[in-house]
This record gives C-alpha cells, sequence and structure tokens, in this order.
C-alpha cells in the first residue's frame, strides 16, 4: 500500500526460504511501482477516479522501466510483455472493456476500474507515448509536472500541457493522441506486408493495421522495423534498424 511516505506491504513478500527467480523479479517490481506513488498518486494525486490511470498506469510503466534502468532484472519489459500486457490484451477484448480514461459517476465504478487495463493497458499505452514523445522530452514533462502541480490535484489535460511543451508536438497534437489511446477501448493488430521478386529480394512492405467492428478505430504507432541476417552459424543478425511512424487512416484498415 502506497501511504505517502511508508509504503507497506504484505508478509508474502517477506521469503522464510529460498524462492524462483521469477519471485524475486516480481517482488522487486512491486517495491518499484509502490515507489512510484509517491509522485504518482500522492504527491501529485488524480482529481478524480475517471484518471485513476495517472497513478496506477505510471506506477506499472515505472516498475519495469526501472527494472530495467537499474537493476539486474534487465528482462523487465519481456517480463511485462508476457504477464501484465498479456493480462491487458485479455481484458480489453472482454464485453466489459472500457477506456483507459473511463467515464466514473460514482466509487462503486472505481472499485471496477482497478483492471488490466487500468493497470496494464495503460502502462503499455504510456510506453508508446515515450516513443511518440521521446524519451528525454518525455521526462522532461514529468519533472514539469510534478513541479507545477506538488500536492495538488490534476486532470490529463494537465499532463498532456507538459508533454506538448516539451515535445514540441503541439497541444492539438496531443490531444488527438489521447483522443486515439487514452478515451477509446478495443485492440489494434500491426501485420508486416512483404513483397519479393524471384529472387527472393524485398521489393516493398508495409505494415498493415486493423481494427475491429465493434471498436474501430485506428491509432498512430511509433514502431521500430529491423532488417535481419544470417551469420556463419546461421543465426539471425539484425543489419539495420529504423523509426516508423504509423499514422492512422480512415476506416478500419489502414497501410503504412
Amino acid at each position: 500500500m502506497e501511504n505517502p511516505g511508508l509504503v507497506t506491504f504484505r508478509e508474502e513478500y517477506v521469503y522464510r526460504s529460498k524462492v524462483t527467480e521469477a519471485a524475486y523479479e516480481g517482488r522487486a517490481n512491486v517495491i518499484l511501482h509502490e515507489m512510484a506513488h509517491m509522485w504518482f498518486g500522492d504527491l501529485v494525486t488524480m482529481q478524480w477516479w475517471d484518471d485513476l490511470w495517472l497513478k496506477e498506469s505510471f506506477a506499472d510503466f515505472m516498475g519495469a522501466y526501472s527494472q530495467v534502468a537499474a537493476t539486474k532484472y534487465s528482462a523487465g519489459w519481456i517480463t511485462f510483455a508476457n504477464r501484465r500486457k498479456a493480462w491487458a490484451y485479455r481484458q480489453d477484448q472482454l464485453p466489459t472493456t472500457h477506456p483507459i480514461t473511463a467515464d466514473i459517476r460514482d466509487l462503486e465504478d472505481a472499485k471496477l476500474n482497478f483492471d488490466g487495463i487500468t493497470y496494464a493497458k495503460g502502462a503499455a499505452v504510456l510506453k508508446q507515448l515515450v516513443a511518440y514523445a521521446g524519451s528525454e522530452a518525455f521526462f522532461e514533462g514529468a519533472r514539469r509536472y510534478f513541479k507545477r502541480h506538488a500536492f495538488g490535484n490534476t486532470t490529463l489535460a494537465d499532463l498532456l500541457a507538459v508533454l506538448a511543451e516539451t515535445s514540441g508536438r503541439g497541444a492539438e497534437a496531443m490531444a488527438e493522441w489521447s483522443r486515439a489511446w487514452l478515451e477509446t477501448a478495443g485492440v489494434n493488430v500491426l501485420s508486416p506486408e512483404v513483397v519479393t521478386d524471384a529472387e527472393g529480394r524485398i521489393t516493398s512492405f508495409a505494415v498493415l493495421q486493423e481494427a475491429t467492428a465493434e471498436y474501430p478505430v485506428l491509432r498512430p504507432h511509433r514502431i521500430a522495423v529491423g532488417l535481419y541476417d544470417r551469420d556463419e552459424e546461421g543465426l539471425l543478425v539484425r543489419s539495420h534498424k529504423s523509426s516508423w511512424m504509423s499514422p492512422p487512416r480512415p476506416g478500419p484498415r489502414c497501410r503504412s
């Protein structure tokens, strides 16, 4: 529990004997998650529960980010993808799915939103936001956000305002990003579309984005595209890498 200045843990995290490496990694993630709440949730608190993700998504994101950046658990993002993000994918395809920024009418609604979408999908979307804004711009935005709103309450608009400043993308671009990622539900599928000639050389490459009929929204994605060659032992080695911005286009499918 992330009490301000005094995080408390249940006895299940005080191991009395040797446990698996996965258990140690999981405990480290929980510790970092709760430490992150000293900033995301305690130093700055959301005005109302519809912005619950402003603390839980950020803490989930910072738990994995800090593990990779500052601990021996360098595979933290792989663990996140296999456990937390998989949890989000399942919940986002159920009839009970909802946007990350949900419409919370009362405290009963709030209790129902402590789920895989608020925690894990929100964290995955934040990872996309870091790629969209740029890592340095994102963390500079976080510093300004905490400095301006320390010991106060905020809304999503307050966060977008500082990121619009630091990323250079502007207020309208950040608002469009928010509408696509935070204010809609459902998942997209990105698929490679490769065309080769008779000798196996790639002549064209595209990324196909699709959405479900229930939630036909296409979203901007910043992804990395790599080319791989086989070495002398037959192993694949990446020879080229480039960042790719996949913009949304009208309709349930688009090519970039």
